[in-house]
């Protein structure tokens, strides 16, 4: 169901998709329910503590505003009047939507979407559980990289998740931040800059200095620090909201570089050290 899915797997509350005439067919599709096994997503549930597909249901409890006048559109009782399709569009306007999921693993684990739909958008306007409880499977990977910024990631994940954007963004360049000064800090013997030289470069330059022992991700990508700060001191919420997802996956490239580069030299020592003691065992039988 393309974008409208975005609606469970990124979009914050009050995050907006926006929707015009040419959208009604997957938006019907979408809101009536028609097709439900296409609006099945793959998600981690956070009370199994495992990925999950969680199966769209149909609760008769709620309206799901089925839309004669799109019923008729595509019968062609209108005699596919463009009217008649205007019509059929404006039938879903103004309308509230639930959406239950039910996690294929416990059918008692349930994700539950509230959706308001306007003239020009589709928008999230309650979830349980939230993004930030969904988020747990990734959180938990990067816990070990992010130390004592975990709280930082957090609190990002949660602020979008609630419909802040900028507040997101000051905690996502706090943690790009504190990842470059770490390395600063563990390679600086190597460096012919001092600590308050280091703290006056640029941003940029400080990735320069150090692009021998900062991950690809990061020194191919310097320009994703200049968005985050543009974000936080002059863009607005909305702005910030759309980036966030995109953002928050450059950071966990870092991370996911961070934690491979820590694997790999793990697998290193285990080979160098099995190497090492098996030629000395053999050389001395």
């Amino acid at each position: 169901m393309g974008k409208f899915n975005d609606l469970i797997i990124t979009k914050g509350l009050y995050d907006p998709i926006k929707i015009n005439l040419c959208d009604l067919d997957e938006m019907a599709t979408f809101l009536m329910g028609k097709f439900v096994s296409l609006n099945n997503v793959d998600h981690f549930c956070p009370q199994c503590k495992e990925k999950s597909t969680f199966k769209h249901i149909i609760d008769n409890t709620h309206d799901r505003s089925i839309n004669v006048a799109y019923e008729n559109y595509k019968n062609e009782l209108g005699f596919g009047r463009e009217f008649n399709k205007q019509e059929a569009f404006n039938g879903f306007l103004n309308k509230s939507y639930t959406f239950n999921y039910q996690c294929a693993r416990d059918k008692n684990h349930p994700l539950i979407l509230f959706i308001f739909v306007t003239e020009t958008e589709i928008v999230k306007i309650g979830q349980f559980p939230s993004l930030a409880d969904l988020a747990i499977e990734d959180k938990q990977k990067y816990k070990s990289v992010l130390k004592e910024q975990y709280n930082e990631y957090n609190r990002a994940i949660g602020l979008f998740a609630h419909g802040i954007g900028i507040g997101a963004f000051v905690y996502l360049r706090r943690i790009i931040e504190k990842l470059v000064f770490n390395v600063f800090t563990k390679e600086k013997d190597k460096l012919n800059v001092s600590d308050d030289e280091f703290l006056k470069l640029r941003f940029d330059k400080k990735v320069a200095a150090l692009k021998d022992y900062l991950p690809n991700s990061l020194t191919s990508r310097t320009n994703m620090y200049g968005i985050i700060s543009k974000g936080i001191h002059e863009l607005g919420e909305d702005e910030c909201r759309a980036m966030f997802p995109l953002v928050k996956t450059g950071i966990e490239l870092i991370l996911d570089d961070i934690i491979s580069a820590k694997e790999r030299a793990e697998k290193e020592k285990q080979l160098d050290s099995f190497i090492n003691n098996k030629t000395r065992e053999l050389r001395e039988k």
